[in-house]
């Protein structure tokens, strides 16, 4: 049996209508879907929830507390779902062959995350063709990359009442979620991995509630492609180069345009590192 816990806010209901046509793909009898109500900044500013991060972040670290203690209610392992993620065709059975495997190993494994270092994006683009021109999924070690986000993840079944315990321990929210997730990764408090290439990824409304073309806004766009290219489907979803497109011209200066040309000359299939 598998559980899916997806967590969204009562006034997002297209996010809702997506997702729940999306899971509703993969009913059957051993698949169970739970939505959670997520907090809204109304609730955490009302209850003055303490804490150095913004009202949303503050919501988010809760609703996904409250994720966990459902979980706990149903045997097995969970995966948990932010109410911008989806799944591929192939997501479950993917997951019935990989979940037994973890049982015991690991208390995280992530089905996509954001990777943040140049670096690291370069080695997961060549190793994710490699391996889907073979064929092949495996679960890499978190901490090989730089990593942040918490949009979908599978929770050990004996790992729910540990990773709640830990959160029980936070009395003042001064970290988002997905980056005291990580701090305890770095920190050796919790085992993780993530699946490569990504089982799931980021909907096309994951973007819609970015507003202003900032510095932030630039950072997200950027990551949010990487991430939904490193989807283990062939094909570049489409919002990937809508999002891009966003970006204007005149951002780029003279020599980062010259080197991504330089890059996507080395990175295509049809270059030849061979000399001799």
């Amino acid at each position: 049996m598998l559980n899916i816990f997806y967590i969204n806010l009562d006034e997002a209901n297209e996010r809702r209508i997506v997702l729940e046509e999306c899971l509703n793909q993969f009913s059957s009898s051993d698949i169970q879907c739970h939505r959670i109500s997520a907090y809204n900044k109304d609730y955490v500013e009302k209850n003055k929830i303490p804490g150095k991060i913004r009202s949303g972040e503050k919501g988010c670290f809760l609703s996904h507390k409250k994720a966990i203690q459902e979980a706990l209610e149903y045997p097995g392992n969970a995966l948990i779902l932010e109410d911008d993620a989806l799944l591929g065709m192939e997501t479950i059975n993917v997951l019935k062959n990989y979940l037994p495997a973890i049982q015991q190993k690991i208390d995280i494994l992530y089905t996509d995350l954001c990777v943040s270092d140049v670096n690291s994006m370069l080695q997961l683009f060549k190793l994710r063709r490699s391996m889907l021109r073979d064929g092949l999924l495996e679960v890499l070690e978190t901490k090989r990359i730089d990593f942040c986000g918490a949009t979908a993840y599978i929770l050990n079944n004996g790992s729910k009442q540990k990773l709640l315990n830990i959160l029980d321990t936070y009395s003042s929210l001064d970290l988002p979620y997905d980056l005291v997730l990580k701090s305890l990764i770095l920190q050796d408090q919790l085992d993780s991995g993530f699946i490569f290439p990504f089982i799931t990824r980021l909907s096309p409304l994951s973007s819609k509630t970015q507003l202003q073309l900032d510095s932030d806004r630039l950072n997200n766009i950027a990551w949010d492609a990487f991430r939904k290219l490193m989807f283990f489907e062939s094909k570049v979803p489409e919002d990937i180069l809508r999002d891009l497109e966003q970006i204007p011209n005149n951002f780029y200066d003279a020599q980062a345009e010259v080197f991504s040309k330089i890059l996507r000359l080395m990175l295509s299939e049809n270059f030849k590192t061979d000399l001799y």
